[in-house]
């Protein structure tokens, strides 16, 4: 309805001053003008800005589909997987379980500049605590990443009763990778985790332990449900 009413104040004054003999001056019509260019200002603003939210949220929103897909395959090798699963007012991306420990995928979709400089337009440099993009540089993924995993840690402990180790993952679907450094985490572009979760070592778990840590996974999704 806001966006019908630079219009309707525009046809009130009108109808008031030329139909109804309502007093006209150059105050008036200026603070008309202000109104209505402040309002009209104010709806293209907020238009423009929801416009690049939502941009945003539907490019996350593919990413993780497109890394929970990739995921999926790993079922194949023994893992189990868990999308979208529910913490402690907040959701990690994915949950990855199989024989060589647990691991939380954290998605990023990011759009890549245009400038004309082929290759190096999609690729993200990991340099010791941050991710170098082509035109920003982010420290808060791999900060976000570890607390989804020390958070993952500490309940699973708690809840199967053992220690368990829980390893944080980076997916960045599109981009090409380049680690400068070595890192405590995966940092991969969401293509082929079958090549890389069965390789990557974080705890030896037996069949009984993965079926335990499993069922605790399980009924958390069920019950926040």
């Amino acid at each position: 309805l806001a966006l019908f009413f630079p219009a309707v104040m525009v046809a009130h004054y009108v109808t008031n001053v030329h139909y109804f003999g309502a007093p006209d001056s150059v105050i008036t019509r200026s603070a008309m003008v202000i109104i209505v260019g402040g309002v009209a200002l104010w709806l293209v603003v907020g238009i423009i800005t929801n416009m690049l939210k939502a941009e945003k949220l539907y490019l996350g929103y593919k990413a993780e589909v497109a890394v929970a897909q990739e995921l999926n395959l790993l079922y194949a090798k023994g893992f189990h997987i868990f999308h979208d699963f529910p913490a402690e007012n907040f959701n990690i991306d994915h949950v990855v379980v199989g024989p060589t420990g647990v691991f939380t995928v954290e998605t990023k979709g990011r759009s890549k500049p245009v400038r004309g400089k082929g290759s190096d337009d999609a690729k993200v440099v990991f340099k010791g605590e941050s991710l170098e993009f082509p035109t920003w540089m982010d420290h808060e993924t791999i900060d976000q990443a570890n607390r989804q995993s020390k958070w993952l840690r500490k309940w699973l402990s708690s809840a199967v009763g053992q220690k368990i180790s829980v390893m944080p993952a980076i997916a960045l679907p599109g981009w090409f990778i380049e680690q400068k450094e070595k890192s405590s985490f995966i940092l991969y572009n969401g293509r082929k985790p079958e090549k890389i979760f069965p390789k990557r070592q974080v705890q030896a778990l037996t069949e009984k332990e993965t079926i335990a840590i499993v069922h605790q996974l399980d009924q958390r999704c069920r019950w926040e449900k």
